[in-house]
């Protein structure tokens, strides 16, 4: 509506206008509540169906461990150790591992390292890490062998320290084969050490596990194929050095830094930061990053068989 110069507005027109805006946004209020309403009772169902649809998982769950199902007496387990009712895990995990489950045995052992029924009991972690382990369960295998190295809930030996380890080693575990690598490199083990402590005599475990160069190197490049960091920076360590009877290498101590400071490794970044190369073996490498390509591979020591 135009209202010329001097006219008296039509107020009746303004009126009926205003009365259809106000018309229109209460019916656009009332769509805007409707629609928030459907969504918050959408989601309500949709949370209700996920609560029943989860009972009834645990209700399937039940009836099949009851019925001899290892697989589902640990989930059973692991449900209520994400809801923290440690009891109910301990249970059901008990099931798991009475039909024949490692990871559940571990798991109970892992509950009473951590005191998460009770006080901590290191016993009974060690008895259930055990049955773990023996299952062949690598994570069972390399706590085991930690608390055989510290001395924790048994009796402390490096030897049998070393077997759990190395358990773990041959199942690929990379940790365990660095573990494993230092403590072949310690050299407070001789043969003629171990064998004159006793009646002069060595028994297999003597022999197994006496400090070994070739033993030591074997497993740490395992480990540093693996893209372990720090077993990367210590193979780039040694090929520089030339310790525990490793050639030197600089090349390979170079190849070995850089892979293990693409691994994430800081003490490899700082360090490649120092490293002061001549300029066409910076623009080599820089090269072959560029073009996605190395032009040598990092390689094992020599000395690195079993």
């Amino acid at each position: 509506m135009t209202v010329l110069l001097g006219e008296r507005p039509n107020l009746m027109g303004i009126e009926k206008i205003m009365s259809v805006y106000t018309l229109l946004l209460r019916v656009l209020l009332a769509v805007t509540s409707v629609i928030s309403l459907q969504v918050h009772a959408e989601d309500k169902q949709s949370y209700e169906a996920q609560a029943a649809e989860g009972a009834e998982q645990e209700m399937t769950w039940i009836q099949k461990a009851r019925e001899g199902d290892a697989q589902a007496a640990f989930n059973l387990g692991y449900t209520y150790y994400t809801q923290q009712n440690y009891s109910g895990a301990l249970r059901w995990y008990g099931k798991a591992a009475e039909l024949g489950n490692a990871r559940a045995a571990f798991e109970i052992a892992i509950l009473y390292r951590d005191g998460d029924v009770g006080e901590p009991d290191e016993k009974r972690m060690i008895s259930y890490l055990q049955q773990a382990a023996k299952r062949g369960l690598d994570l069972a295998q390399m706590e085991l062998g930690f608390s055989y190295l510290r001395g924790t809930g048994v009796e402390q030996d490096v030897m049998k320290a070393m077997y759990w380890y190395e358990q773990a080693a041959k199942q690929g575990n990379a940790e365990a084969q660095y573990t494993l690598s230092t403590l072949y490199w310690t050299d407070t083990r001789g043969i003629e050490q171990a064998a004159m402590e006793a009646d002069g005599s060595m028994n297999e475990m003597d022999a197994a596990y006496s400090s070994d160069d070739r033993k030591a190197a074997y497993w740490l490049c395992q480990a540093a194929l693996q893209h372990h960091g720090q077993a990367q920076f210590t193979l780039s360590q040694i090929y520089g050095s030339g310790d525990h009877n490793v050639a030197v290498d600089s090349k390979q101590s170079r190849l070995w830094l850089q892979n293990a400071a693409n691994s994430g490794l800081e003490e490899a970044e700082a360090e490649l930061l120092d490293v002061n190369d001549p300029w066409y073996v910076s623009f080599g490498v820089w090269a072959s990053e560029f073009l996605g390509r190395s032009p040598e591979n990092a390689t094992c020591p020599n000395i690195a068989i079993i």
